[in-house]
Protein backbone atom coordinates (compact mmCIF):
# COMPACT_ATOMS: atom_id res chain seq x y z
CA UNK A 1 0.00 0.00 0.00
CA UNK A 2 0.93 3.87 0.03
CA UNK A 3 2.40 4.13 3.64
CA UNK A 4 5.04 0.67 3.09
CA UNK A 5 5.74 2.13 -0.45
CA UNK A 6 6.75 6.03 1.38
CA UNK A 7 8.13 4.10 4.01
CA UNK A 8 10.74 2.55 1.83
CA UNK A 9 10.96 5.63 -0.24
CA UNK A 10 11.92 7.79 2.87
CA UNK A 11 14.60 5.06 3.86
CA UNK A 12 16.04 4.45 0.93
CA UNK A 13 16.23 8.14 0.34
CA UNK A 14 17.77 9.06 3.64
CA UNK A 15 20.37 6.22 3.08
CA UNK A 16 21.37 7.58 -0.30
CA UNK A 17 21.67 10.69 1.83
CA UNK A 18 24.04 9.48 3.91
CA UNK A 19 26.18 7.86 1.45
CA UNK A 20 27.11 11.13 -0.43
CA UNK A 21 27.10 13.15 2.95
CA UNK A 22 26.58 16.41 0.84
CA UNK A 23 22.93 17.03 2.31
CA UNK A 24 25.03 19.54 5.01
CA UNK A 25 25.63 22.00 2.92
CA UNK A 26 23.83 25.23 3.14
CA UNK A 27 22.41 24.98 -0.53
CA UNK A 28 20.39 22.41 0.36
CA UNK A 29 19.20 23.36 4.15
CA UNK A 30 15.61 24.34 2.80
CA UNK A 31 15.32 20.95 1.00
CA UNK A 32 16.71 18.92 3.88
CA UNK A 33 15.00 20.68 6.37
CA UNK A 34 11.23 20.20 4.77
CA UNK A 35 12.28 16.38 3.89
CA UNK A 36 13.35 16.09 8.08
CA UNK A 37 9.66 17.78 9.26
CA UNK A 38 8.14 15.15 6.50
CA UNK A 39 10.01 11.97 7.99
CA UNK A 40 9.10 12.94 11.40
CA UNK A 41 5.15 13.50 10.67
CA UNK A 42 5.86 10.16 8.92
CA UNK A 43 7.44 8.03 12.03
CA UNK A 44 4.57 9.18 14.53
CA UNK A 45 1.82 9.02 11.72
CA UNK A 46 2.80 4.91 10.93
CA UNK A 47 4.96 4.10 13.43
CA UNK A 48 5.70 1.14 13.96
CA UNK A 49 8.45 1.32 11.10
CA UNK A 50 9.97 -1.91 9.95
CA UNK A 51 13.30 -2.34 11.73
CA UNK A 52 15.28 -2.43 8.71
CA UNK A 53 13.36 1.34 7.64
CA UNK A 54 14.00 2.78 11.26
CA UNK A 55 17.91 1.70 11.40
CA UNK A 56 18.42 2.76 7.84
CA UNK A 57 16.41 5.93 8.29
CA UNK A 58 18.29 6.67 11.67
CA UNK A 59 22.05 6.03 10.30
CA UNK A 60 21.47 8.06 6.89
CA UNK A 61 20.93 11.27 9.33
CA UNK A 62 23.75 10.65 11.69
CA UNK A 63 25.94 9.78 8.52
CA UNK A 64 25.11 13.24 6.85
CA UNK A 65 26.25 15.76 9.97
CA UNK A 66 22.84 17.54 9.52
CA UNK A 67 23.84 20.94 12.27
CA UNK A 68 20.17 21.49 12.51
CA UNK A 69 17.31 21.05 15.56
CA UNK A 70 15.17 19.21 13.03
CA UNK A 71 18.12 15.95 12.91
CA UNK A 72 17.49 15.52 16.34
CA UNK A 73 14.18 15.89 16.83
CA UNK A 74 14.01 13.02 14.11
CA UNK A 75 16.23 11.07 15.71
CA UNK A 76 14.60 11.47 18.72
CA UNK A 77 11.49 10.56 17.06
CA UNK A 78 12.99 7.59 15.94
CA UNK A 79 13.97 6.50 18.86
CA UNK A 80 10.68 6.81 20.77
CA UNK A 81 9.14 5.13 18.09
CA UNK A 82 11.34 1.88 18.65
CA UNK A 83 10.96 1.56 22.39
CA UNK A 84 7.62 1.52 21.77
CA UNK A 85 7.25 -1.04 20.14
CA UNK A 86 8.22 -2.89 23.50
CA UNK A 87 10.56 -5.80 21.99
CA UNK A 88 13.57 -5.31 19.32
CA UNK A 89 12.55 -8.71 17.76
CA UNK A 90 13.28 -8.81 14.17
CA UNK A 91 15.73 -6.26 14.37
CA UNK A 92 19.15 -8.05 13.02
CA UNK A 93 22.46 -7.46 14.15
CA UNK A 94 23.09 -5.10 11.53
CA UNK A 95 19.94 -3.12 12.31
CA UNK A 96 21.06 -2.91 16.00
CA UNK A 97 24.78 -1.86 15.22
CA UNK A 98 23.25 0.81 13.41
CA UNK A 99 20.62 2.17 15.13
CA UNK A 100 22.82 2.61 18.47
CA UNK A 101 25.67 3.87 15.99
CA UNK A 102 23.79 7.17 14.73
CA UNK A 103 22.75 8.12 18.16
CA UNK A 104 25.94 8.31 19.40
CA UNK A 105 27.30 10.11 16.43
CA UNK A 106 25.04 12.52 16.43
CA UNK A 107 25.39 13.13 19.82
CA UNK A 108 21.44 12.50 21.12
CA UNK A 109 21.02 10.61 24.24
CA UNK A 110 18.16 8.07 24.27
CA UNK A 111 19.33 5.07 27.37
CA UNK A 112 15.80 3.51 26.38
CA UNK A 113 16.88 2.72 23.37
CA UNK A 114 20.38 1.54 24.06
CA UNK A 115 18.98 -0.34 26.77
CA UNK A 116 16.10 -2.11 24.60
CA UNK A 117 19.22 -2.99 21.76
CA UNK A 118 21.82 -4.35 24.15
CA UNK A 119 19.30 -6.78 25.96
CA UNK A 120 18.17 -7.45 22.10
CA UNK A 121 21.95 -8.26 21.38
CA UNK A 122 22.53 -10.20 24.60
CA UNK A 123 19.07 -12.19 23.96
CA UNK A 124 20.42 -13.14 20.01
CA UNK A 125 23.60 -14.17 21.59
CA UNK A 126 25.40 -11.70 19.15
CA UNK A 127 24.59 -14.68 17.04
CA UNK A 128 25.40 -13.65 12.99
CA UNK A 129 27.12 -10.18 14.29
CA UNK A 130 29.85 -9.67 12.40
CA UNK A 131 33.37 -7.41 12.84
CA UNK A 132 31.96 -4.26 12.17
CA UNK A 133 28.57 -4.47 13.84
CA UNK A 134 30.24 -5.75 17.58
CA UNK A 135 32.73 -2.50 17.22
CA UNK A 136 30.73 0.07 16.36
CA UNK A 137 27.90 -1.78 18.78
CA UNK A 138 30.42 -0.92 21.54
CA UNK A 139 31.98 2.15 20.21
CA UNK A 140 28.53 3.59 20.67
CA UNK A 141 27.37 2.54 23.98
CA UNK A 142 31.07 3.85 25.04
CA UNK A 143 30.64 7.44 23.08
CA UNK A 144 27.76 8.00 24.73
CA UNK A 145 28.43 7.17 28.27
CA UNK A 146 25.86 3.74 28.70
CA UNK A 147 26.64 1.47 30.92
CA UNK A 148 25.74 -2.49 29.38
CA UNK A 149 27.93 -4.62 31.32
CA UNK A 150 26.05 -7.51 30.25
CA UNK A 151 26.94 -6.74 26.59
CA UNK A 152 30.30 -6.18 27.04
CA UNK A 153 30.43 -9.91 28.73
CA UNK A 154 29.07 -11.32 25.90
CA UNK A 155 31.03 -9.17 23.39
CA UNK A 156 33.75 -10.68 25.66
CA UNK A 157 33.15 -14.35 25.43
CA UNK A 158 32.17 -14.18 21.50
CA UNK A 159 35.66 -12.00 20.59
CA UNK A 160 37.74 -14.82 22.65
CA UNK A 161 35.40 -17.68 21.47
CA UNK A 162 36.03 -16.84 18.00
CA UNK A 163 39.25 -14.84 17.92
CA UNK A 164 39.42 -12.16 15.65
CA UNK A 165 41.30 -12.89 12.48
CA UNK A 166 38.53 -11.36 10.64
CA UNK A 167 38.70 -8.29 12.42
CA UNK A 168 40.11 -5.44 10.58
CA UNK A 169 42.70 -2.74 11.74
CA UNK A 170 39.47 0.41 13.16
CA UNK A 171 37.53 -3.08 14.24
CA UNK A 172 40.14 -3.73 16.52
CA UNK A 173 41.22 -0.45 17.65
CA UNK A 174 37.21 0.41 18.53
CA UNK A 175 37.04 -2.84 20.59
CA UNK A 176 39.87 -1.86 23.20
CA UNK A 177 38.91 1.65 23.11
CA UNK A 178 35.43 1.28 23.95
CA UNK A 179 36.50 -0.90 26.85
CA UNK A 180 38.67 1.20 27.99
CA UNK A 181 36.46 4.28 27.70
CA UNK A 182 33.65 2.51 29.67
CA UNK A 183 36.11 1.13 32.22
CA UNK A 184 35.46 -2.17 31.95
CA UNK A 185 38.46 -4.43 32.80
CA UNK A 186 38.73 -7.26 30.49
CA UNK A 187 42.06 -9.35 30.64
CA UNK A 188 41.31 -11.48 28.04
CA UNK A 189 39.74 -8.99 25.30
CA UNK A 190 42.96 -7.19 25.47
CA UNK A 191 45.35 -10.20 25.72
CA UNK A 192 42.92 -11.44 22.35
CA UNK A 193 43.37 -7.91 20.41
CA UNK A 194 47.04 -7.87 21.08
CA UNK A 195 47.74 -11.46 19.66
CA UNK A 196 45.63 -10.49 16.40
CA UNK A 197 47.35 -7.03 16.14
CA UNK A 198 50.77 -8.86 16.16
CA UNK A 199 49.55 -11.84 13.90
CA UNK A 200 48.83 -8.83 11.41
CA UNK A 201 52.38 -7.26 11.70
CA UNK A 202 49.91 -3.65 12.15
CA UNK A 203 49.23 -3.98 8.49
CA UNK A 204 46.75 -1.91 7.26
CA UNK A 205 46.52 0.61 10.87
CA UNK A 206 46.44 3.80 10.63
CA UNK A 207 47.56 6.49 13.38
CA UNK A 208 44.21 6.78 14.34
CA UNK A 209 44.16 2.83 15.08
CA UNK A 210 47.37 2.55 16.39
CA UNK A 211 46.87 5.67 18.87
CA UNK A 212 43.38 4.53 20.02
CA UNK A 213 45.07 1.21 20.93
CA UNK A 214 48.00 2.24 22.82
CA UNK A 215 45.72 5.19 24.96
CA UNK A 216 43.07 1.90 25.37
CA UNK A 217 46.39 -0.36 26.43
Amino acid sequence: NEAIFNEVHLSNLWNKLGRHRDASELRYRQGVRHLLLHTIDFVDLHGPLRPRSLSNIAHGVAKSRLQIKEARFLLEAIGKATVLRGTLLGFNPQNLANMVWAFATAGVRANSLYEAVANEAVRQQLREFNPQNISNMVWAFAKAGVQAEKLYASVADEVVLHQLHEFNPQSLANIVWAFATAGIRSDKIYETVADEAKRQQLRGFKPQNLSNMVWAF
